[in-house]
């Protein structure tokens, strides 16, 4: 298993999809997109970069990540220059 800074992908995974799970909605923190969501956001994008089957136990993980692509700002974001790859 890939080994985080700090433990293992899976054991972080593991609390963010509870705490996504905790809060009920779409997002992390509220019913809307917050500072918190881009950077859970860009923590799960680079763990899909490294490991594109990473999300498949944590479903809430998922479809976050679907209702983020799906953001037309968020979209142009990743098909644009200023994004660091």
């Amino acid at each position: 298993a890939y080994t985080a800074p700090g433990g293992t992908l899976e054991k972080k995974l593991d609390i963010f999809e509870k705490l996504k799970e905790k809060n009920g909605g779409d997002f992390f923190v509220g019913n809307s997109l917050s500072v918190a969501d881009t950077h859970i956001f860009d923590f799960l994008d680079v763990q899909q970069a490294l490991k594109s089957d990473c999300l498949n136990n944590f479903p809430n993980l998922d479809s976050f990540m679907k209702k983020m692509r799906s953001n037309s700002n968020i979209t142009s974001y990743l098909s644009s220059d200023r994004r660091l790859t």
